[in-house]
């Protein structure tokens, strides 16, 4: 995939008892095999506990809870080209993947 090419896919977190907590994501292929992602509210607090992630493939990466700096604003620019109406969207978190 190019960089900045968007892609829905399933990202899978662990919760305190180690049960899975499965959510769709929009996600925004980046430099250096890294990926951006809308992060959805049930996972916040997940993966700021526990950072790893299983994507619907199989594989596992570590991903990271940003709020500001420039990646953030990398990854919300990208995926606000995506929609329809850019200016519309809320800006919440995002997540940085990384592969294991």
């Amino acid at each position: 995939m190019a960089i900045g090419d968007i892609r829905r896919l399933g990202l899978v977190g662990f919760d305190r008892a180690g049960d899975e907590v499965a959510v769709q994501a929009r996600m925004v292929a980046l430099d250096d095999a890294r990926w951006g992602a809308e992060a959805p509210a049930e996972l916040v607090a997940i993966l700021e506990r526990d950072p790893r992630v299983r994507l619907e493939d199989g594989t596992t990466w570590t991903a990271q809870v940003l709020r500001s700096g420039r990646t953030y604003a990398e990854v919300h620019g990208r995926l606000r080209r995506s929609r329809r109406w850019p200016g519309r969207g809320v800006k919440g978190p995002v997540l940085v993947l990384r592969p294991d």
